[in-house]
């Protein structure tokens, strides 16, 4: 049994952060080639760079290994974020057309549900202004 760095989830942990390949690469002083290569698989990360990644991360080192037959992909996880509802969904390499369309009906769901509560709460400012 083996373990493997998988970039797919040191991707998966930039874009939860909203970094860039580009910033990343300037925290931590790499290339953002190397970033790149990282995280397709063409590069494995010497120690110094995985201790960088990690830090700058917020996680351990060992979150960006996994053992044979293990998922490369972190988990799915669905997020609104405030700046303009923008969507992050992370770790969905690799599933199936109807696990994708599910996910995208959660995610509509969750967008009704956000301007729901918007409304509710612009409606009870309201009401305290003409009280």
């Amino acid at each position: 049994m083996g373990i493997k760095f998988c970039g797919t989830r040191l991707r998966c942990v930039r874009e939860h952060f909203g970094l860039t390949q580009l910033d990343l690469a300037l925290k931590i002083r790499v290339s953002v080639s190397t970033i790149s290569k990282v995280e397709t698989g063409s590069l494995s990360p010497s120690l110094s760079v995985l201790e960088r990644l990690a830090d700058a991360l917020q996680v351990s080192p060992a979150s960006f290994f996994a053992s044979d037959g293990e998922p490369e992909t972190v988990g799915v996880e669905l997020s609104l974020q405030r700046r303009g509802d923008v969507l992050h969904v992370c770790g969905v390499d690799g599933l199936p057309p109807e696990v994708l369309s599910a996910l995208a009906l959660a995610l509509e769901v969750l967008q009704h549900q956000v301007k729901v509560e918007e409304t509710l709460r612009w409606a009870d400012g309201r009401r305290e202004e003409s009280a």
